[in-house]
């Protein structure tokens, strides 16, 4: 290797170690919050059905269409916080985050730390004359992977 490209690489190597020390050090930040979903909804807030229903019932008069969502919400202290509502029927999605937020729930674990919750719910607007029709299903139980 010819000695200029030699005293060259070095010169580099030298620059970037530099570089490399004089770069800060960052120091350790934690996220914390709710850290897997639970999909005992039904357990923690057991009159969502009829709050839901009743919170709903003038939007889905309003709209007049079927929809579902998939609602994720956070428990803390009895307190519904960050609603999260994922469907396609737009017109519903407000109504059903203000009505989420709305529902009573009490968890033992989440007094002390946020919980994050999920649910499907589903709208159907029934017969012309008749009542409108809700579905809350749980979500599938999350999956854990496993490493072998």
């Amino acid at each position: 290797m010819p000695r200029t490209l030699t005293s060259a690489l070095a010169l580099f190597a030298l620059g970037v170690s530099a570089a490399q020390a004089a770069e800060p050090s960052l120091d350790r930040v934690e996220v914390s919050g709710p850290s897997q979903l639970r999909v005992d909804v039904r357990a923690a807030c057991p009159a969502m059905s009829e709050s839901l229903a009743e919170d709903l019932a003038r939007a889905i008069y309003r709209v007049g269409r079927d929809a579902e969502f998939e609602v994720h919400f956070n428990l803390h202290g009895g307190q519904v916080q960050e609603v999260e509502a994922k469907g396609r029927a737009f017109e519903y999605r407000g109504a059903v985050r203000n009505a989420v937020r709305q529902l009573e729930c009490r968890d033992a674990v989440a007094q002390t730390k946020p919980q994050r919750f999920g649910f499907v719910l589903a709208i159907r607007t029934g017969e012309e004359d008749g009542p409108a029709r809700y579905a809350i299903s749980e979500l599938p139980a999350p999956t854990l992977a496993r490493a072998d």
